[in-house]
């Protein structure tokens, strides 16, 4: 047994159990999503596709350090979000540019591994195979240990994040409709980041609105703002997106609102409270294959070919156009209307006439562009709701919301305390307290305030 076991440890089986080690740390992220058919499907291709290239390697260069060149391959595929992350570039904004440079860099690594390698092909190192099994074996133990663990995690945080009693609520014989903008600024933000004055704010004042100028979001992301939203106000941040995504599904306000006698209309893109989504837009990991592969390669692919120019604008125009029906639909009881409309986020889709654009992909560095496209399609974004209001004199019946979920956070924007003013105006059709609207700090206060 001690000679098998070491022969083992003496063999490259790292290369192997490095597939293993990724699956079980992806998996650690949230093992409750896990899917095991799927996982045992993945590590059997990753096997299949490793022993071929491994083959290959050691055919080329007739070396024991054929799995160092495999190694390097998978770690570019596999971890290249992580890689852009240490050279600095934020996961929303990895330019193409990235992508061509660190591919053309393994693919020089490699070819230049495979020369050096041919000259050293007769020495054997045991002691490194040895080292790198066991590495990868103690890791294994540790991401074992760590998704055990956060299976305890979660279900404290989850005490912490879903309410153990759902609040009844006096029923408020109207609609409430709530139109998020995703990543729309405050117009304090927009004056001082952007220079311009945002001639929205005039429109909705005169329609009756009360503009909340200094509001802000307890985060500047998209998944944890839209949780403290549906999870009444909660300050503290989920884990990760998966234990996000998953707190989504069950948040407390949507069965608190249906108790009270509301029915909930969901027109987005993330399932809520068990009110599954219109569209899957965003590049969240909703399933445990996403799980697996979000910051990998294909992860990222399959995130370019869902948010091209075309894919975002049919998602708003769709949007739109629900929202739209809703509002001349008629119901037995109130309802709360959720309508998320991915602008001015990127991709910037139209300009401010309304005008398809070309450009899939901007330059985040490029200070002068991405002011100018952001600017055109948030004015864009603001003749959709300047035409709402004026196409429904029905909404000014209803208690209406429209916000941003957080403020625009490129690189080029130094004060990033900015990327937490979202813009937000309340309209509430009869006598109602502004004041207690104009006291609130987070956009994820607004319902609290409306209930009482």
């Amino acid at each position: 047994m001690g000679k098998i076991a070491e022969r083992g440890l003496n063999a490259p089986l790292y290369v192997y159990i490095y597939g293993f080690v990724f699956l079980l740390y992806k998996t650690a992220l949230y093992i409750n999503s896990i899917h095991l058919l799927t996982a045992i499907g993945s590590l059997l291709l990753y096997i299949l596709i490793t022993h071929f290239l491994f083959s290959f390697f050691r055919l080329l260069t007739g070396s024991f350090w054929a799995g160092i060149p495999v190694l390097i391959i998978w770690g570019s595929l596999l971890h290249v979000v992580t890689i852009a992350q240490l050279l600095g570039y934020s996961f929303a904004y990895i330019p193409f540019s990235f992508y061509v440079s660190l591919y053309l860099s393994v693919v020089c690594l490699v070819i230049g591994l495979v020369y050096f390698l041919r000259r050293f092909s007769a020495y054997r190192f045991p002691l490194f195979n040895q080292m790198a099994n066991v590495f990868l074996l103690l890791s294994c133990i540790v991401f074992l240990i760590s998704g055990v663990k956060k299976i305890f995690d979660y279900r404290e945080e989850n005490k912490t994040h879903l309410y153990a009693t759902i609040k009844k609520h006096p029923v408020v014989p109207k609609d409430i409709v709530w139109i998020l903008m995703d990543e729309y600024a405050s117009s304090v933000s927009l004056k001082q980041q952007f220079g311009f004055k945002n001639p929205l704010d005039t429109f909705l004042k005169k329609a009756g609105f009360v503009v909340l100028s200094n509001m802000h979001s307890r985060f500047a992301n998209t998944l944890f703002a839209v949780n403290s939203i549906f999870n009444n106000d909660d300050s503290i941040a989920p884990a990760n997106f998966y234990h996000g995504l998953d707190l989504l599904r069950r948040g407390s306000l949507i069965p608190e609102l249906e108790q009270s006698g509301y029915r909930f209309v969901n027109i987005g893109f993330f399932d809520l409270s068990q009110h599954p989504m219109v569209a899957n837009r965003s590049g969240y990991p909703y399933t445990y294959p996403q799980q697996l592969f979000s910051g990998t390669l294909f992860g990222m692919i399959d995130n370019a070919l869902k948010n091209t120019v075309v894919a975002c604008d049919a998602y708003n125009r769709h949007i739109y156009q629900t929202l739209s029906d809703s509002l001349v639909s008629v119901s037995s009881v109130p309802r709360f209307i959720w309508a998320h409309l991915a602008i001015p986020h990127q991709p910037f889709c139209r300009n401010r006439i309304g005008q398809l654009q070309n450009k899939e992909d901007d330059d985040v560095n490029d200070s002068v562009r991405i002011k100018k496209n952001y600017l055109e399609y948030l004015q864009y974004g603001n003749s959709l709701l300047i035409q709402l209001v004026q196409q429904h004199p029905s909404l000014l019946q209803k208690i209406v919301i429209i916000s941003g979920d957080h403020g625009p956070r490129y690189p080029f924007l130094r004060d990033k305390s900015y990327q937490f003013w979202p813009y937000a105006a309340v309209y509430v059709p009869e006598q109602f307290d502004t004041l207690d609207l104009k006291r609130l700090t987070y956009i994820s206060q607004i319902p609290g305030v409306l209930f009482k």
